[in-house]
């Protein structure tokens, strides 16, 4: 089973819109995975996008997949 599947699993009942940064701190240590770059928020405002903008769950989930992770930290 893919570690986005988990994470989309176990997120997905948790409703409302959230900073990237909130939902990363939700499932970082669980999942155990570090962004090391973060391609899914693209380059032209990452503060905006990841400190500030609020989205759902599976907005976080499509971002953090297009982004270069390490897992089992």
């Amino acid at each position: 089973m893919s570690v986005f599947k988990n994470i989309r699993e176990d997120i997905t009942n948790i409703s409302g819109l959230k900073t990237s940064n909130e939902w990363y701190d939700i499932v970082k240590d669980k999942f155990k995975i570090e962004i090391i770059d973060p391609d899914g928020w693209g380059t032209t405002n990452f503060q905006y996008s990841f400190y500030e903008e609020k989205i759902f769950s599976y907005e976080f989930i499509d971002k953090l997949e297009l982004s270069t992770l390490k897992f089992n930290i």
